[in-house]
């Protein structure tokens, strides 16, 4: 699923370029791997130079191990207290995630920026019969230049929408999952993002919000199955910020 959602907006973002397929000469995304020595690794595709992106990064990381008890109990104190609190010892975990920022090259095109994360735990080993743990989390900002609120309130129709109307097209298993989603995701998350980015100092937000959650485990297990609807919203958001001439003439 990582992987699919990374060569998809690698997709969408080359298809704007024009590429090397189409004879425009566009810019296209170089690859990088990377291993790592604790288990697991992940891609890095970046595409800069453009001439319609200035630089556009789309990373993927695979991850697992084993965490300290140290790390444990600060990602999950409530998990780590009922396991024995001081007494845990070390915790396998697994961790997935895709994360993007995208720099036009027209300064009138917004930036965007949209990571999400699946994070996964076993039981303490000297915590016999404590549960699993998982959580989920991530979001997608707009950051433009300049603003034009057309542009601010289609990005925002968009992320109030993705949870209600992108069931078109799925098989009935996936369709059902989606269904169980909270219609009060949005608002919930958009605040979020709000808080999230605040900038204290400056007594402003930055950029335009968007959503953000963090961890989102208080549903069934399905829950993750929001990857695939993420990965419509992601594709969604560059077709319709960047693929559509009109919107930024950035052709």
């Amino acid at each position: 699923m990582i992987r699919r959602v990374q060569a998809e907006v690698c997709a969408e973002l080359e298809a704007v370029e024009g590429g090397a397929r189409d004879g425009a000469g566009g810019a296209l995304f170089r690859e990088d791997a990377w291993t790592r020595p604790g288990g697991g690794g992940g891609i890095s595709r970046v595409l800069q130079g453009g001439r319609v992106f200035e630089k556009a990064a789309v990373n993927v990381s695979v991850v697992y191990g084993v965490m300290p008890p140290e790390a444990y109990r600060a990602a999950r104190p409530e998990a780590a207290a009922a396991a024995g609190g001081e007494k845990a010892g070390p915790v396998a975990f697994f961790a997935a995630g895709v994360s993007s920022v995208i720099h036009p090259v027209n300064p009138f095109a917004p930036t965007m920026h949209f990571k999400y994360r699946y994070f996964e735990t076993e039981a303490p080993k000297d915590a016999p019969g404590a549960p699993r743990q998982w959580w989920f989390g991530g979001g997608t900002d707009l950051t433009p230049s300049y603003i034009i609120e057309e542009d601010i309130k289609h990005f925002h129709s968009i992320c109030q929408c993705i949870f209600h109307l992108l069931n078109i097209n799925l098989d009935p298993v996936q369709k059902q999952m989606c269904d169980k989603f909270d219609p009060g995701f949005y608002p919930r998350f958009k605040k979020w993002c709000d808080d999230y980015f605040y900038i204290k100092h400056r007594g402003e937000r930055r950029g335009v919000g968007g959503i953000f959650f963090d961890d989102l485990s208080d549903y069934d297990q399905e829950t993750p199955s929001i990857c695939y609807r993420m990965r419509r919203f992601s594709s969604t958001c560059i077709h319709t910020h960047y693929r559509t001439p009109q919107r930024h003439s950035i052709y």
